[in-house]
């Protein structure tokens, strides 16, 4: 299996009242890197999250050339009773 070489990510999970994001970037995280799926180097994959996911360490990790925002935890809060 070959690896994607050209592959960068940041992934931000933020935890505190959105703690399903914690979990999904591991989740993610342990996707991309998989050489049976996406085969991102593991090296070039950030995973930033608690109190790692501030916003200075965010704007260290972007790269300029592409950004593209997933919010999976959006879907779990939508099922979350409301209080």
């Amino acid at each position: 299996m070959s690896t994607f070489t050209q592959g960068h990510a940041l992934l931000v999970g933020v935890g505190a009242d959105l703690a399903n994001t914690i979990d999904d970037a591991v989740e993610l995280n342990a996707i991309l890197t998989d050489e049976e799926r996406c085969a991102y180097p593991k090296e070039q994959v950030q995973l930033l999250t608690g109190e790692q996911a501030t916003r200075a360490d965010v704007l260290v990790g972007l790269e300029p050339d592409t950004l593209v925002p997933i919010a999976p935890a959006w879907a779990r809060q939508a099922d979350a009773p409301r209080p």
